[in-house]
């Protein structure tokens, strides 16, 4: 059988308030582009609504949403990386659940990907509206990733991933699951488009000073055995 065009990752918690008006908007995108698409919603132990309104829109899209729960709160990459072993597109995009990026700008990362024939393309926030300490954030992923691997002007989870790079990741079960390492590690060609980031319209970002220091310590931990232990870094799984 032959692969859809793309398949949508999304890692969700507690964002109820947007998931409907997320849903929507990708589907008028990729209906208005002629793009056959899925989208895989992975349930990171919400404890709002968040379940009841995918499986509502699961009964009412059964072809293009895919409802993945977990039994306890994992975190962001992890989902992200159930999500991405469940895609079955040519390629796979990764967005958040809090609209702060559009589903319209995934056409910037189309293009780019096209002109470059990038396996590993992100979007990048020239005007972020973000917080200081997401600010922050960002700013360290990038800083550290591209000492060791091609240096980009921003590195985001907007992402857009070629099928061959997630069946590289697919195998296996990474030891430390700092997501854009392994990305970066297995892609031969990532490269990154300016999208525009709006304002935080519901609810709050759940970024604070521990997630920052894990952050920190997941990256610096994978570069470690990045550097000095890269068969350290994934192992295999049935």
């Amino acid at each position: 059988m032959s692969k859809i065009d793309y398949s949508i990752v999304i890692p969700v918690y507690n964002s109820g308030s947007t998931l409907n008006r997320l849903f929507r908007e990708l589907n008028e995108f990729f209906s208005a582009n002629k793009l056959d698409f899925e989208v895989i919603f992975v349930n990171d132990f919400s404890t709002d609504d968040s379940e009841i309104i995918i499986q509502e829109l699961k009964s009412r899209f059964s072809k293009e949403v895919k409802l993945l729960n977990l039994a306890t709160n994992k975190g962001q990459h992890f989902a992200t990386f159930l999500g991405l072993k469940s895609a079955k597109g040519k390629f796979v995009i990764t967005i958040d659940d809090d609209l702060q990026v559009k589903p319209r700008e995934i056409i910037n990362l189309i293009h780019q990907q096209q002109l470059t024939n990038g396996d590993l393309i992100y979007g990048y926030f020239q005007d972020k509206k973000h917080g200081k300490l997401q600010n922050l954030g960002s700013w360290i992923v990038v800083t550290l990733i591209s000492l060791i691997f091609k240096p980009l002007k921003g590195i985001s989870s907007f992402r857009l991933i070629k099928g061959e790079l997630i069946e590289k990741l697919a195998h296996g079960k990474p030891k430390i699951l700092y997501l854009d390492i392994l990305l970066n590690y297995y892609a031969y060609n990532p490269d990154c488009i300016e999208v525009s980031h709006y304002m935080r319209e519901y609810g709050k970002s759940g970024y604070n000073y521990l997630k920052l220091f894990k952050l920190f310590s997941q990256l610096v931990i994978g570069i470690f055995l990045l550097k000095w232990f890269p068969s350290k870094l994934s192992s295999d799984i049935s």
